[in-house]
């Protein structure tokens, strides 16, 4: 079941579900990709066709963000579970059915994350990593060594619109896998960055921690409030 948010088909999913369904994905044949959509992306997407229409075409379309949720609750009265970016991808790490390559981070940074994974989740299958700092030829090559290792599943965490891009890029070389762009996944997974207690999760008001944690983060809560005036523009009844 889904619903639709400014033409996003929103599917609807517990994170178990969504991890089942990645996971088959990933073991399936063709090359798909996994969106888990907040506010802050559709407002960078009513900026970037090129990303919206990325994000539009994913083949599961997840819910991470209250502003996600509470727009499908406001339009049709009906209760979305979120699936944070995050959960997922520990999730994934817990699993072995599925085979993993990591991008994202400085080269000391994704080596001491693939080492992290290995203490810590013995079962996970990481077939392959790179960094995230790619000039072209380093793209290039890197298409070449993911399609070598042929992973089900692709993380990268290279942030919105790059991650995104780098994907479509991979899209052309893999015959098989599913890839995901998981934004600072990473750094929450292993403690790097601090979550977010779960009282705030609660009260919907994640984005402000984060704010406060990370001030650099400050910059989009502009697209926080370009994604409420689509909203009120879009779904609000006008007298």
């Amino acid at each position: 079941m889904n619903l639709s948010l400014f033409g996003y088909r929103i599917d609807l999913a517990s994170l178990d579900e969504a991890v089942d369904r990645v996971i088959s994905l990933g073991r399936s044949a063709g090359f798909k990709t996994v969106t888990t959509l907040n506010a802050s992306m559709v407002a960078e997407g009513d900026e970037d066709p090129w990303l919206r229409e990325y994000m539009k075409s994913s083949s599961l379309i997840l819910a991470d963000g209250a502003g996600i949720t509470l727009g499908c609750f406001l339009k049709y009265g009906q209760r979305v579970t979120k699936v944070a970016g995050v959960e997922l991808v520990e999730r994934l790490f817990m699993q072995e059915k599925a085979s993993l390559f990591l991008i994202g981070g400085s080269p000391e940074f994704i080596e001491d994350t693939v080492t992290m994974i290995g203490t810590r989740y013995p079962r996970c299958r990481v077939v392959g990593f790179s960094d995230g700092y790619l000039t072209k030829s380093d793209r290039e090559s890197l298409c070449l060594r993911v399609a070598e290792a042929s992973p089900d599943i692709v993380l990268v965490g290279m942030g919105v619109p790059l991650q995104e891009r780098l994907i479509a890029q991979l899209g052309e070389s893999l015959a098989h896998g599913v890839a995901i762009g998981v934004g600072g996944s990473f750094d929450v997974v292993f403690g790097q960055l601090k979550r977010a207690p779960r009282w705030i999760v609660r009260c919907h008001v994640e984005w402000l921690y984060r704010g406060i944690c990370q001030p650099y983060r400050i910059k989009k809560w502009g697209q926080l409030l370009r994604f409420c005036g689509m909203f009120l523009k879009s779904y609000i009844p006008r007298s």
